[in-house]
This record gives structure tokens, C-alpha cells and sequence, in this order.
């Protein structure tokens, strides 16, 4: 029998924003407070020259350097978002049994924290109004669990609490939630009806001191849309180089074909492929359209493929045929170089194979 899940445990990196978040509350006794021997001490680093050194270093190099002196672990501490993160190997979200529902919590220690009455009261009212972590997914033979897998097969459960009930589940999430933002992963699959609620995590964040970017960094990822409220998850909190989307949701109203567009037109800062499996023939022409004569290309995806799709796409007639090659997939495509209206420097290669893919390259 498989061993059962543990709960994760990211070390010191990230248990330091719990331990710091008590600094300074301990008030003494009539004495005046010492400075601190690194505070007199002249560091020989600085901000500037210590990061630039610093970022050359895997996280696991950052580790066995940061106990080594009481500067450089501050230092460390400040800057942890711009220095190497803990990479994993997978992140995925699952529809579990009942039989795992009683996994421990996370140690008091790493999510027990001050909070703001200003957040504490936003909290209550979330918990009143029974916010889920994950959309559509509870019922009662369904559990969601997110697991996490590391490069020697260990795998991992999050074990986030499905509707937050008290602040201390509010902790235990925002903790959790922490973890991913902060680490990096090859590869994300997310499919079925278990994804993340973008509205429960702007509220556990509604207060972010550290300023903790609010996404889930990873090489790949692989999302099956089945809802539209995927798509705000996929924009707002996801940033990786191959993103591939198999659309299992058909909706042909404005809103949810401008969202579909918007990952590819306008997520170039997050995203350097985009790959749409199963789109129909409206989101292809708009892409194609976009291409053509948008004003505005600066956020545009660098590559978009389009495939899974049983449609005859015509081209534009300012479209100018190049040659016809059979690729690795034995597949026949047609090489097209087709210049912005608006700005004729910037041209586009696309690759088409009728009835089946068309790929979108910029090419200057």
C-alpha cells in the first residue's frame, strides 16, 4: 500500500515569514533595546552588488549560505522573492476520497500570525459568507486535494481546508497558498472541476506586506477548461513558458471569447506559448484578426498554437504564401508571412494545416 500523503514542509525559506512576523512585538522591561552586533558592524556587502552575486545561487546553495551570518540571513530574508526559489518537480489538483480528509494541519509555528483588525474583520465577513477555496468542487463524495511532487517521487498533500470555518483555516490557507506562490515547478496539471477561487485568494491576500506575487510559477502547464471562471485563474494567477489549454467549455458569448483571447493578446508577460486545443472558428478568426490589424501588439504572446479542430480557416488576402512542408507530425502545413497593417515592420509567420492546427509565430 502506498504511504499516505504528508504535509509539506518548504523549510527554512519559507518559515521565516511567520517567525518574522512576531519581530519587535516583545517589548523589555525598563531596559533600553541593544543594537544588535550586525546592525554596529560595518557589512562589507551591499543591496546592490550582494543581489546580483546572490541570484547566481540555486535555492539549496541559498540555504547552506544563510545561517552563515546573521547579516546575510536578514539580507536573504528581505530579498527571498528575487533570489532563486525551491523548485519541485509537478503541482496538481486532484478529486480525492473521504479517507484523507483527517491529514494533519501545518504546525502552529509557520502559519500563526498577526493579523490587522482591518483584515481580521474582512476575514470573518469571507467566513460568513462561506468561501470556498476551490470552485465547484465539494460535495460530499468529492474532495479536492492539491499534491505536490518532488525530483526523488516523493509526493506531497496541501491540505487546504476546503471552506474556510474559523481565522485559523483562513491562516492555514493563506500559509499554504504561500508555499506555491513562492516555489517553482516543471509542470502544473489542473483539470477537472477542482480549481482554485481567485476570490478567496484577493481576500487572504487583501494585506500583502511582503508583496508575494499572487501566481503559481511554473515551466508547463496543462489546464482542461470545463468553467468559465477558469479563465480568470489562468490570467491573474498562473506565469509559465508552455501553456496549453484543451477547451472541454463551449460559450459563445462576448465575455468568455474576449477572456480566451485576452491570455494570448494580452499575456506576454506571463506566458511565451499558448496553445488552444479545441477552439472554435470565433476565437481562431479574432487571434487571426488581432495579428492583422490590432494597433497594439506589445503584450501579444510570442507563439500561439491552435489545433484539435475539424474547421476550414480562411486566410487574409494580404497573407503572403512562402511554401508547403510535411512536419514531424506528418502533417502537411502551409507557411504564411502575413505584416501588421498598422505597423508593416512586424510580421508574423503562421503555419496552417487545414482542418486540424494552425501555428502563429512573431518572426521581428
Amino acid at each position: 500500500m502506498a504511504d499516505k500523503p504528508k504535509i509539506l514542509n518548504f523549510g527554512a525559506k519559507n518559515s521565516n515569514f511567520f517567525k518574522n512576523s512576531k519581530i519587535g512585538n516583545r517589548k523589555s522591561k525598563g531596559k533600553k533595546p541593544r543594537k544588535s552586533k550586525n546592525e554596529n558592524r560595518k557589512s562589507k556587502f551591499r543591496n546592490s552588488s550582494d543581489l546580483d552575486i546572490l541570484k547566481w545561487l540555486n535555492f539549496d546553495q541559498l540555504i547552506k549560505i544563510k545561517p552563515s551570518t546573521g547579516y546575510l540571513k536578514v539580507f536573504m530574508n528581505n530579498y527571498k522573492l528575487k533570489l532563486a526559489r525551491k523548485k519541485f518537480r509537478e503541482i496538481y489538483v486532484i478529486s480525492s476520497t473521504s479517507e484523507f480528509k483527517k491529514l494533519p494541519k501545518p504546525k502552529a509555528n509557520f502559519y500563526d500570525f498577526q493579523l490587522s483588525k482591518e483584515l481580521e474583520k474582512k476575514w470573518k465577513h469571507g467566513i460568513e459568507e462561506s468561501i470556498p477555496v476551490f470552485l465547484n468542487a465539494y460535495n460530499e463524495k468529492d474532495f479536492p486535494i492539491c499534491f505536490v511532487e518532488d525530483y526523488r517521487d516523493s509526493t506531497t498533500d496541501m491540505h487546504f481546508p476546503i471552506v474556510p470555518k474559523n481565522i485559523e483555516e483562513m491562516k492555514i490557507a493563506r500559509f499554504l497558498f504561500e508555499q506555491l506562490f513562492t516555489s517553482a515547478f516543471e509542470y502544473a496539471l489542473f483539470r477537472g472541476y477542482n480549481m482554485f477561487n481567485p476570490q478567496i485568494i484577493k481576500l487572504l491576500f487583501n494585506e500583502n506586506p511582503t508583496e508575494i506575487p499572487l501566481q503559481i510559477y511554473s515551466k508547463e502547464v496543462f489546464i482542461v477548461v470545463e468553467a468559465e471562471y477558469y479563465l480568470n485563474f489562468i490570467f491573474n494567477h498562473l506565469i509559465c513558458n508552455d501553456l496549453t489549454i484543451v477547451i472541454c467549455y463551449y460559450n459563445d458569448t462576448e465575455e468568455y471569447i474576449n477572456d480566451l483571447l485576452k491570455i494570448s493578446t494580452d499575456g506576454g508577460d506571463k506566458f511565451s506559448y499558448v496553445g488552444y486545443e479545441s477552439p472554435n472558428l470565433k476565437l481562431i478568426n479574432l487571434i487571426m484578426e488581432h495579428v492583422e490589424k490590432s494597433k497594439d501588439l506589445s503584450k501579444m504572446v510570442k507563439e500561439i498554437r491552435l489545433s484539435e479542430f475539424d474547421l476550414n480557416v480562411v486566410m487574409s488576402k494580404r497573407a503572403k504564401y512562402i511554401k508547403t512542408e510535411v512536419w514531424d507530425d506528418n502533417i502537411e502545413y502551409a507557411e504564411y508571412h502575413l505584416s501588421n497593417e498598422f505597423n508593416p515592420k512586424i510580421k508574423f509567420a503562421i503555419f496552417y494545416a487545414k482542418y486540424s492546427a494552425i501555428e502563429i509565430e512573431r518572426i521581428n
